[in-house]
């Protein structure tokens, strides 16, 4: 198949982007391979560890840009075991996850040169918001996906939800209207509250005055915490009592308007690394795995 000309279903299944999505990446991944490889080169040459000349030694299974790039998007939108990927690009199991652990951070620097990665930070938060000036809306949400259960019993602790009653870890994301991730917090155990991370990260002056935040239930608080913020969020059902018909009317609204940011946490799921158990046991990938792939939602919402 021609990676960047073939079938639209087949490439979305295999990639979780279209041929369309793939050539408008390609160009900017290849230039982050090659200035990585350049680094290393660099990097051995004042090491004194470097023994050939640059392009020299083994040239490996994947050759081209388009092929190492189709190898990382196929990696986390199926998340095989390194035994499979290994077997499908001809090659040992060891190589297949050097491969991955090489290339999730160039596609990581390629999405962001494109100025599709989320915000990390609240000064980053904060800049994006002072540029779009019209933005009048925010949506926020906190998202879990499962991992192993670790041997270690405080890391147990740490990553045991009792909402989803699984180990899992945690992102806050915050979106627009559109559906676009605007923010995505540092990734953490799933014993974290949505508002407590939040809290944690984002100060109250991060967000332009006046401006309407709409929440769920897992926000409780914000109203009292960013006094300068419209919060916007459903009416808590009393304990032993029930919601009037006006409650449950302006409950509906909220959720109506709310469903954008479930579809963007949707949308970011539809690659199996951030939506199956999460296997590795890198912390750094399961942190940008997120980042990853909240970018390439991004790319598909631009690209449609």
């Amino acid at each position: 198949m021609d990676l960047a000309t073939g079938s639209d279903s087949l490439m979305r299944a295999l990639t979780g982007v279209s041929p369309k999505e793939f050539r408008l990446i390609l160009p900017d991944f290849g230039r982050e391979l090659e200035r990585d490889k350049e680094e290393r080169y660099d990097k051995g040459i004042r090491d004194g560890t470097r023994q050939r000349r640059s392009g020299g030694g083994y040239k490996g299974k994947i050759r081209t840009d388009a092929q190492r790039l189709f190898f990382i998007l196929l990696y986390f939108k199926t998340y095989p075991t390194f035994e499979v990927l290994g077997f499908f690009f001809g090659m040992r199991k060891k190589n297949a996850r050097r491969n991955v652990n090489k290339l999730a951070p160039i596609l990581e620097k390629a999405l962001g040169s494109k100025t599709l990665l989320p915000a990390r930070d609240a000064r980053n938060l904060s800049k994006l918001l002072k540029e779009i000036p019209e933005l009048t809306n925010l949506l926020a949400d906190g998202t879990e996906r499962p991992v192993q259960r670790k041997k270690c019993y405080a890391e147990q602790k740490e990553d045991y939800s009792g909402k989803k009653k699984r180990h899992t870890k945690k992102n806050v994301l915050i979106t627009d209207e559109d559906r676009k991730i605007l923010y995505l917090s540092s990734t953490k155990g799933g014993r974290n509250h949505d508002y407590a991370m939040l809290k944690e990260e984002i100060p109250p002056d991060t967000f332009p005055k006046g401006i309407c935040v709409w929440d769920d239930l897992g926000f409780l608080g914000m109203e009292k915490g960013y006094p300068d913020v419209n919060v916007i969020m459903p009416k808590k059902k009393p304990r032993g009592g029930e919601l009037t018909p006006e409650e449950k009317a302006w409950n509906r609204t909220v959720s109506s308007f709310r469903v954008r940011v479930e579809h963007a946490i949707g949308g970011i799921k539809r690659f199996g690394i951030v939506s199956q158990v999460f296997r590795n046991r890198s912390a750094w990938l399961c942190d940008i795995a997120m980042n990853i792939c909240s970018g390439l939602w991004n790319l598909i919402l631009v690209r449609d």
